[in-house]
């Protein structure tokens, strides 16, 4: 084996050697910072290194290829409570399969979500389940040519059909929501999220354009607002309640601003639902004990992190890659009092 050489697939220390014609421990001790090799031989053992992009096994160092019983977890957020109940599903039925769920936290940033991955590969986890950071397909193609054994959840690549995904409807269920609003007699409903995946923001945006369509009623742009941060949501929520055709109703369509939303009105001396009604996207914990309880679509989360655990298992144990799927789970509408009839 020469030295230019490249090898398929993940480099052994071993295989360092043969291509720099050096021993094994010789690599290791030029890799892992130590005495006893020149700077000129350790520069060149770490070329060879990088060009085959070697990358060290952190669990069982001259054991590469054998996998592990962990699966990697990569969340958007951990601080929101989807996330952890997603998690709450994915360790149950990784349990059930005897494997062990590590968690990283991608804070919603490409870099962090880069480095993770790294990480868990080095750990040589069986496989990955992610939340995409953004819409750059270059982050899971990368897994793709490594071999990973993958599976995407929540943020959907719809065009995308090389690999296992697990969401939710998130148009119908957002076109439920805007509907029951206007059952209830809402004609002026107005629309916040914050800025996320863009198909997550997309669909829900649809659904509550195809709804209130349906009922033929127009989208007024001056009631629909996208929050730059969480903290913007409560500036965002200001414009809308200072419209002088006022909305009736507010639909939230994103429970991580939703607090900030609601606290906004409190203070701004309305009351829900008597002044304005609301219902959220999303089911978090405070909603259903928070006067006066708030209307929620209900994610089957615990669930989706089941199935993307089972999709990721199956594909573990088949050792192949043939047919993909997408699957889309649907949500439950919780009516609470948070809506008043029109």
């Amino acid at each position: 084996m020469k030295e230019g050489s490249r090898i398929k697939g993940n480099i052994t220390l071993k295989e360092i050697a043969k291509l720099a014609n050096i021993s094994a421990s010789a690599v290791s001790r030029a890799l892992n910072q130590k005495d006893g090799i020149s700077e000129e031989t350790r520069q060149r053992i770490i070329r060879i290194a990088l060009e085959n992009n070697y990358r060290p096994n952190m669990l069982a160092r001259g054991m590469r290829g054998q996998r592990t019983n962990l699966i990697g977890i990569i969340v958007g957020d951990i601080s929101r409570s989807f996330f952890t109940e997603f998690l709450g599903g994915a360790d149950e039925e990784a349990r059930k399969e005897s494997m062990t769920i590590i968690i990283g936290n991608a804070n919603e940033t490409l870099d962090t979500e880069k480095q993770t991955i790294e990480t868990f590969l080095s750990y040589n986890c069986a496989g990955i389940v992610i939340c995409p950071v953004s819409d750059n397909i270059e982050v899971l193609k990368k897994l793709q040519n490594e071999k990973t054994n993958f599976v995407v959840f929540d943020r959907l690549f719809r065009e995308e059909s090389g690999f296992n995904q697990v969401t939710i409807k998130n148009r119908e269920a957002a076109f439920t929501a805007v509907e029951h609003l206007i059952q209830c007699g809402h004609r002026r409903i107005a629309y916040i999220v914050s800025k996320m995946y863009k198909s997550t923001v997309m669909d829900r945006y649809l659904g509550y354009a195809q709804a209130l369509n349906a009922h033929s009623l127009k989208v007024d742009k001056n009631i629909v607002k996208e929050c730059a941060s969480v903290a913007d949501a409560a500036q965002k929520t200001r414009e809308i309640l200072s419209q002088d055709k006022k909305a009736t109703a507010i639909f939230i369509a994103d429970e991580a601003i939703a607090l900030y939303v609601i606290s906004t009105i409190i203070e701004s001396g309305l009351k829900v639902p008597q002044d304005i009604s609301a219902v959220i996207f999303g089911n978090p914990h405070w909603a259903a004990v928070f006067p006066p309880g708030f209307t929620c679509v209900k994610r089957p989360t615990g669930e989706m992190g089941k199935i993307a655990v089972r999709m990721l298992i199956q594909q573990i144990r088949n050792q192949t890659r043939g047919e993909h799927e997408i699957v889309e789970l649907d949500s439950e509408l919780i009516k609470r009092g948070s809506i008043r009839m029109m």
